[in-house]
This record gives structure tokens, sequence and C-alpha cells, in this order.
């Protein structure tokens, strides 16, 4: 478990937002996505004659955006314990929960 807690903190680590360089970092990316996605909705919505039930593809789209949030809850988590164990390790967090038990 050390091994893998190692290599996700090696590529956090090395990790750099560049505005423009690092994919998807534009604001034209956001804007065109949001442009796309009305397009669809009301081209379905003015393609289908009369109201259809996507049963399938609301179940996949629920499943994409459930993996997703599993996704950004995990390396949620990871950067919280990797934090933690840092501090831990300085003492800091001891330092800073001893001025509330003394």
């Amino acid at each position: 478990m050390e091994e893998y807690w190692t290599s996700v903190s090696k590529w956090t680590d090395e990790f750099r937002f560049e505005h423009g360089v690092t994919p998807l970092s534009h604001y034209t990316y956001i804007f065109g996505a949001s442009i796309l996605y009305l397009i669809t909705i009301y081209a379905v919505r003015y393609l289908t004659p009369k109201p259809m039930r996507f049963k399938f593809l609301q179940a996949l789209h629920n499943l994409v955006l459930t993996v997703g949030s599993a996704v950004m809850l995990l390396g949620t988590l990871t950067e919280v314990y990797l934090r933690l164990l840092v501090r831990l390790s300085s003492g800091f967090i001891l330092i800073t929960f001893s001025c509330f038990f003394a």
C-alpha cells in the first residue's frame, strides 16, 4: 500500500497547472462544451416528435457521473491523507491540537 501512496504522491507533486498549456485549461473548451451541450439538447428535442424516454442513456449518464464523482472523492481523500501524513510527521497537528487539550 505504501508503494501506491508513493506513486500517487510523486504524480501529484510533479503536476503543474498552466493556463493554456494543461489539456482542457483554456476557456474556449468550457464555452465550446456548453454550446455543444445546448445544441444537442435542443436538437434532440426538435427531432423527436413525441416525448421519448431514454432509460438506457439516462442510466449510462448517471453511471458516468457516479464514476467521475468516485474518482474525485478518491483523489480528494488521497490528498487529505497525504497532507495529514506530512503534518503529523512534522508535529504541526500535534502542536495545534495540544493547545485545545492543555
